[in-house]
């Protein structure tokens, strides 16, 4: 395992974003960046290469980074992207799906497809851990078990936003079915049937049910809260 550790704090303020620019145009998978704070971009990475697995864990000032088709054409390693949200809001678009992820959720991306990544922080610089796949490596979940660990993860953090969705009053307007594609769901029957699988009720029901339980009836009428899933663990299909 080699290990390599990148920071810019030792240079001038004005020449730190164009450090960070030229380091990831290096990368197998480049991207084009913007920030705000390009004046002065306090940034590092720890890289660490397992073989044909790579991790980096970044942390940076708010940005935008844009992977287009210029940068696809002159570079394409092929890889999956695992981003775990470690400080921070990331927003990811690719292929017509939006993601907003909140501190320790995961998202999976892929170098042959354009895409763009919007991060935004509080008080505190952002961070990401990144896990770079080969795709002609990665098996299906039923062959190994660790890879079956992270998918059933990814799908309960996904359920998840899906249903604490559906019981949100300002999203009540919104179809089932676009909420379930909003987190990855592309099939609603596909989706139905996870959703039942997991939390012994359909989506629509779900929904039903909690915002009536959210909606005050009357001035004597204690505070809303939300419904919430069953106390047994979400179940793998």
């Amino acid at each position: 395992m080699d290990e390599t550790v990148l920071l810019n704090e030792a240079l001038p303020a004005a020449e730190r974003f164009a450090w960070w620019c030229e380091l990831t145009e290096r990368m197998p998978a480049p991207a084009r960046f913007a920030s705000e704070h390009a004046d002065d971009f306090r940034a590092g990475v720890r890289c660490l290469d397992f073989g044909a697995v790579h991790v980096a864990t970044l942390f940076y000032p708010p940005l935008t980074a844009r992977r287009g088709p210029a940068q696809i054409r002159r570079a394409d390693p092929e890889w999956y992207h695992l981003l775990l949200n470690l400080a921070g809001s990331l927003h990811y678009a690719q292929c017509g799906r939006q993601v907003s992820a909140a501190e320790g959720d995961l998202v999976l991306g892929d170098s042959s497809h354009p895409c763009e990544a919007r991060v935004t922080v509080a008080a505190q610089p952002a961070r990401t851990l990144v896990v770079q796949l080969p795709r002609a490596e990665v098996r299906l979940p039923g062959d190994d078990p660790l890879a079956a660990l992270v998918a059933d993860h990814i799908r309960q953090r996904r359920l998840e936003r899906c249903r604490r969705d559906l019981a949100e009053p300002l999203l009540s307007a919104r179809p089932v079915y676009a909420i379930a594609a909003r987190w990855g769901f592309a099939h609603p029957a596909e989706f139905s049937r996870i959703f039942h699988s997991a939390y012994g009720i359909p989506p629509g029901e779900y929904r039903t049910a909690a915002l009536r339980v959210r909606q005050p009836t009357g001035p004597s009428t204690e505070p809303g809260r939300e419904v919430r899933a069953p106390s047994t663990p979400v179940r793998s299909a």
